[in-house]
């Protein structure tokens, strides 16, 4: 019996192990992407009403029908490397979407530093 929960307890932190570190490499970086456009069409004319940001990206692969700009793209590394696209000549509504896309880096930003302090508590 004491073997068998060993095993159990054995098997348990092997699988906790491995779901720690393939989220910690998801976290290794983070991308924010801003987009704009017409997105109509990309939504299913169905009883679904609403976005699946893989079918939006399947779509402005190939696809899609009508216009959507990139307004900016930020990737950032887990050693800080970083990587900026902004679209130049922005509109005053654009500007106030780029305002919201540094929003969302420091939002992701915050929540990936929290994922790793949990992990730094775990493992330490």
């Amino acid at each position: 019996m004491a073997d068998e929960l060993n095993n159990q307890l054995k098997n348990i932190k092997k699988n906790l192990a491995t779901k720690l570190k393939d989220a910690a490499l998801d976290f290794t970086t983070l991308e924010v992407t801003t987009l704009s456009g017409k997105v109509s069409h990309i939504m299913d004319g169905g009883s679904k009403k609403f976005l699946k940001t893989e079918d939006i990206l399947k779509k402005i692969k190939g696809t899609a029908d009508g216009e959507i700009d990139l307004i900016a793209h930020t990737q950032i590394h887990f050693d800080h490397d970083t990587i900026n696209f902004v679209k130049a000549g922005m509109r005053e509504s654009e500007k106030e979407l780029f305002m919201l896309h540094q929003d969302a880096i420091r939002s992701a930003n915050e929540g990936r530093n929290g994922f790793l302090g949990l992990l730094q508590k775990i493992i330490v």
